[in-house]
């Protein structure tokens, strides 16, 4: 997605920026990474915001290719834990 860590946790509510959390936070729960709690410290937004996009991830992951794409790639990238 080529978002860098300062705009994920900048408080803008870009549409992009939005969707990219909410991968983020679908990828790290799913798999493990970390807990809602901890990625909510990081991205500065509400534990339930972030459960809301990654269900709406979700939701959409078994029509969009381009999705299923994006995650995979952060699942990949993604080979630490998240704690803060």
């Amino acid at each position: 997605m080529g978002i860098d860590l300062e705009r994920l946790c900048s408080p803008s509510r870009d549409r992009a920026l939005a969707r990219a959390r909410a991968l983020l936070a679908y990828v790290v729960v799913t798999h493990g990474f970390s807990t809602l709690t901890a990625l909510s410290r990081i991205v500065h937004r509400d534990v339930a915001t972030l459960s809301n996009g990654a269900a709406m991830v979700r939701e959409r992951l078994a029509e969009d290719p381009v999705l299923q794409e994006r995650a995979t790639t952060l699942e990949q990238r993604l080979q630490i834990p998240i704690t803060q």
